[in-house]
């Protein structure tokens, strides 16, 4: 009888739902969301991300943690409108047909429209913290906005001004805050929860991360490539040590400590074999027992002017001439590092005439040698047997035929006349 009991109940009280902070975002704006369900492990691998039902990218900015039996997730969404997908994947979880792993799907729109609301991009989009402060950084994707910050809890108003697109940082004290709160920013609210000495808690989420998420392009076979990048500690607790490399090429600085929140720009140079085909590798950091990876996946190309390495390096935000570089034509080649930029491939040194081409000029001249060589001795040998006759007397010739034909081939001797 208990059996049937629970099996008549299990279903409501073991269905999974996300519920979202909103059905509709714009570009880059911060998704918050609370999953509740009986998972038997759920983590921040187990969440993706589908445009139009094809997967993208998980955004390099996300967490989860778990509080009492709701989990909390939170992600930076990408720059671009369109219909998108939360999905829930390979998650074990308890349904209505006992224990399975299928997805979980919550269905939302990212779009321009920006309407009269404040658009905010919040990281984190959750606060745990162990100490008497905390803090979060705020971006306004809607202009220059006042907004109210108010600490539930605490009793704390303040009056933010947020400018377009710049990253604040906004510290909070934690005093009298109790066990958990909430931070009301205009209309977000992120969860505030205190976590005490011996609790369990799952703070899932990459500490240390790559901006950007990879490297990609096209690229010249040979040639060495830079790059800018941003490595970010994205937990609570300070890093030291962290050990970078990539195969191929150097990272520097190749060992780094970051503190909580704090991030530091690293050198990479790549280096590309002569005779690639195509070009795979990662760049690495490794800190403790943790790695983390950034890919780096280029076309191999012939023309560098088609080198293409936009959207791959901070460096490529701006123009060759301010890198004071040079943009390689076709035929060229560059005898030093390349960079991105707005033109492509920034050439750091000179732009000098590609060996290849040199080649293929010589082997084109020495084969229209060789031909000519090879008909003056065929005509040399022909000549030599006898059995070939120049032009010239081959002309000789047909013009003897022709005053044979017009006089006749014999003499004519005596009169005309009877004897």
């Amino acid at each position: 009888m208990l059996l049937v009991l629970v099996m008549v109940f299990l279903p409501s009280v073991l269905s999974v739902e996300i519920s979202l902070s909103r059905d509709k975002y714009y570009p880059g704006e911060t998704l918050q969301a609370e999953i509740t369900g009986n998972f038997i492990s759920l983590g921040l691998n187990n969440f993706a991300l589908y445009k139009e039902e094809i997967p993208r990218e998980m955004p390099v900015i996300s967490g989860l943690t778990k509080r009492g039996e709701v989990y909390y997730f939170y992600a930076v969404l990408p720059s671009q409108d369109g219909n998108f997908s939360l999905v829930i994947e390979d998650a074990e979880h308890f349904g209505e047909n006992g224990l399975n792993d299928e997805n979980i799907v919550k269905n939302f729109v990212i779009s321009s429209g920006k309407g009269n609301r404040t658009i905010l991009r919040i990281n984190p989009g959750f606060v745990l913290t162990e100490g008497d402060e905390f803090s979060i950084n705020l971006k306004s994707l809607s202009g220059n906005v006042d907004v109210n910050a108010e600490l539930l809890g605490v009793g704390e108003v303040r009056s933010l001004f947020l400018r377009a697109y710049l990253e604040e940082t906004v510290k909070f004290s934690t005093v009298g805050i109790g066990l958990d709160g909430e931070l009301v920013i205009g209309d977000y609210k992120i969860p505030v929860f205190i976590i005490k000495k011996g609790e369990s808690f799952i703070k899932d989420k990459n500490a240390l991360v790559f901006i950007p998420s990879k490297l990609e392009g096209s690229a010249i076979a040979g040639q060495n490539y830079i790059f800018e990048i941003i490595v970010k500690n994205e937990g609570d607790i300070n890093l030291t040590g962290i050990n970078f490399s990539v195969g191929e090429g150097k990272v520097s600085p190749a060992i780094i400590n970051l503190k909580a929140g704090e991030r530091s720009y690293l050198n990479v140079s790549i280096s590309i074999p002569k005779n690639a085909q195509n070009f795979s590798k990662k760049i690495i950091g490794r800190f403790g027992n943790e790695e983390v990876t950034l890919p780096v996946l280029f076309d191999i190309i012939k023309n560098i002017k088609e080198v293409n390495l936009s959207g791959s390096s901070l460096t490529g935000n701006f123009n060759c001439s301010m890198q004071k570089g040079n943009i390689c034509l076709g035929g060229e080649v560059c005898d030093g590092d390349i960079s991105p930029s707005l033109e492509g491939g920034c050439c750091k040194g000179r732009c000098v005439e590609s060996k290849e081409t040199n080649y293929g000029f010589y082997i084109g001249v020495g084969l229209l040698i060789l031909v000519i060589v090879i008909v003056v001795f065929m005509i040399w040998r022909a000549r030599k047997k006898g059995g070939m006759k120049m032009p010239k007397d081959i002309l000789k010739e047909r013009a003897g035929r022709g005053e044979e034909k017009m006089f006749g081939s014999k003499e004519v001797k005596g009169s005309l006349g009877k004897e």
